[in-house]
């Protein structure tokens, strides 16, 4: 599974294991006709991606057989700007959810709102706040809904894996000393 799915995953099951108040939490846009419960949240990631390179460096070695190894490497960072829409019946459910996930993201821990990809490497992922819009709207069955929107960043480091050969045994350096040493 690549970083993208894998973050919105574990978003949305972070967010519906807290117990916030949702009936539901979609890791993606739902689809026109699909009915969905409210209170709902759902989350977008169709915006690109950011990526700046760093010097590779070695994560972790795999398993060594036949002298070869297949190793992770950090090759730099990704940084993804993705919506978390929440659908409500009433603006004060509305307001309350958002506040709730306002809290839930705005740690006082000094790492942030950081959740773990299990899909994607065990690598984390730092999610930030960066603006939010309240919006009022009506649907086909002309009821009134009242949406949240808000902006979030995500970064987590960017993984590469490789087969490369692995030195099984130290070299074997053997020197011949010379009798007289001028």
């Amino acid at each position: 599974m690549g970083f993208l799915r894998a973050i919105a995953e574990v978003l949305a099951t972070d967010l519906a294991g807290r117990n916030l108040g949702f009936s539901q939490v979609l890791p993606e846009w739902p689809e026109a006709n699909k009915l969905m419960t409210l209170p709902a949240a759902a989350i977008e990631t169709s915006g690109q991606p950011q990526y700046e390179r760093c010097a590779p460096y070695l994560l972790s070695m795999g398993t060594v057989a036949n002298n070869k190894a297949t190793n992770l490497y950090v090759v730099g960072e990704y940084t993804l700007n993705l919506q978390l829409d929440i659908w409500t019946k009433y603006k004060v459910q509305r307001d309350s959810l958002y506040e709730a996930v306002f809290q839930a993201i705005q740690s006082p821990n000094p790492q942030g709102y950081s959740l773990q990809l299990a899909a994607y490497y065990n690598e984390w992922v730092t999610f930030t706040l960066k603006g939010y819009k309240f919006m009022d709207e009506g649907n086909s069955l002309h009821e009134k809904t009242w949406r949240a929107v808000l902006q979030l960043e995500a970064s987590c480091r960017a993984i590469s894996t490789t087969t490369d050969f692995v030195i099984t045994q130290p070299p074997v350096l053997t020197f011949d000393t010379p009798a007289n040493i001028p």
